[in-house]
């Protein structure tokens, strides 16, 4: 497991990796922190995806060259936010790699204040039709509330990204908009509720390439997977 941060502009990387990575590395997976200066993913002073000056998705596929990395069986990208934009961009260049799974992934605008963060929507789905015969496993989750996409158009981009990559015959399993308050906003998946409500699931699906039934409604959900839903 690989962990791709956000980015947050003049500071460092943030020491500390969310619950879903200390979820999987509890359950037996080693789990690593690509932390990245702040200076990689910043296009004329603020992070774009695409940009000339935007390093993120070269830094991810030049870490997955190196022979330690290569020595696994499987390897699976994480990330939030910026880091979930680079995520799903590197796949597209279908390396060696299990699967993914980007978190409130967002590589354009300012928190809804301007048009760009309709980019998070457009520019995704093109990267989508990349993974067609990649053999990459895509697990994603977008979050309600989330001021870079779902807060100006909710059940948007998971529903879409769910048909499509089904359409491209890409074993998926799209997480989007649990209700539960505390997996809301662009940090949705980096709560503890997250990690213990979607983790079994989650694991499920890149070990087999199986999408779970992992829903609420689903009474045998948390028989099949040992967890305990959450009270919303």
């Amino acid at each position: 497991m690989i962990w791709n941060h956000g980015y947050d502009p003049g500071k460092l990387a943030p020491e500390k990796v969310p619950p879903i990575m200390q979820y999987f590395a509890e359950a037996g997976w080693d789990a690593y922190h690509l932390q990245r200066h702040s200076i990689i993913g910043v296009g004329r002073g603020r992070s774009v995806a695409g940009s000339s000056n935007d390093l993120t998705a070269p830094l991810i596929l030049h870490v997955l060259e190196k022979a330690e990395v290569n020595a696994y069986s499987r390897i699976v990208l994480m990330g939030q936010s910026r880091g979930a934009f680079a995520v799903i961009q590197a796949g597209t260049y279908k390396p060696r790699i299990t699967a993914i799974l980007p978190l409130s992934p967002a590589g354009f605008g300012d928190a809804g204040k301007t048009s760009e963060w309709r980019q998070n929507d457009t520019f995704i789905r093109n990267l989508w039709e990349d993974y067609k015969d990649s053999g990459i496993r895509v697990a994603a989750g977008f979050f309600t509330g989330d001021p870079w996409y779902e807060e100006q158009h909710p059940h948007v981009r998971g529903p879409y990204a769910r048909q499509r990559l089904t359409e491209l015959g890409v074993p998926n399993f799209i997480i989007d908009q649990p209700e539960h308050p505390k997996m809301q906003g662009h940090g949705g998946g980096q709560s503890w509720e997250f990690a213990r409500r979607f983790g079994p699931c989650i694991e499920h699906f890149f070990e087999t390439g199986n999408s779970p039934s992992c829903v609420e409604t689903d009474r045998n959900t948390a028989r099949i997977f040992g967890i305990k839903l959450p009270q919303l």
